[in-house]
């Protein structure tokens, strides 16, 4: 697939992400927020890829009405613990997940308390999981958003940049990218199934 291809994985300056188009996660990211397109990369990225893609709901993993703050966003650890069960299982029967997450401390709320998309939040879309089901590989639409190398068996070892691990921690209530995880952005799941 393209998004293996190392052209389309070179990590660029911002001024220079046009050239990574070739790559099919590759959302609109120029200058105006307002035509970023992380969901809808996405969504048409997984439903060319994944027959029964899902797209995150209305299921909140966090308790309403929020905070304005990402580090003062309080989770319903069984809702997570939930909706990483129902990850799993989807991962299992061969679909993939997208899910809303928060990435910088400042968020949108809406007046009934939920959190919005806005240039802190983002989608990501869920592919993969380890044996134990504790960690999810993720497709990230943002170049350098999060970054991995994956060791293919027929590539050899691939650096992406539109790609990461978050991990369930069961002992936070949270699923989120690990603070020492490469990549401009450190993710928390708000929503998914």
């Amino acid at each position: 697939m393209c998004f293996l291809s190392a052209k389309n994985n070179l990590e660029l300056p911002r001024d220079d992400w046009n050239e990574l188009k070739d790559n099919p996660l590759k959302q609109n990211t120029g200058p105006d927020p307002r035509k970023w397109n992380c969901g809808a990369a996405l969504a048409t990225f997984g439903s060319r890829y994944a027959e029964h893609h899902y797209t995150s709901g209305g299921r909140l993993y966090y308790r309403t009405p929020s905070p304005s703050k990402l580090s003062e966003v309080k989770f319903k650890a069984d809702v997570v613990r939930d909706g990483a069960q129902k990850i799993r299982t989807r991962l299992k029967n061969g679909n993939f997940v997208q899910v809303f997450v928060g990435h910088h401390e400042h968020l949108t709320v809406s007046s009934d308390g939920v959190i919005q998309p806005s240039g802190n939040t983002h989608y990501i879309t869920l592919f993969g999981a380890s044996q134990d089901g504790k960690e999810f590989l993720y497709f990230d639409p943002w170049p350098q958003g999060s970054m991995m190398t994956y060791q293919s068996g027929i590539m050899g070892s691939v650096h992406l940049i539109f790609a990461g691990i978050i991990t369930v921690f069961e002992d936070e209530g949270k699923i989120r990218t690990r603070d020492s995880a490469p990549g401009l952005h450190k993710y928390v799941i708000l929503t998914g199934p």
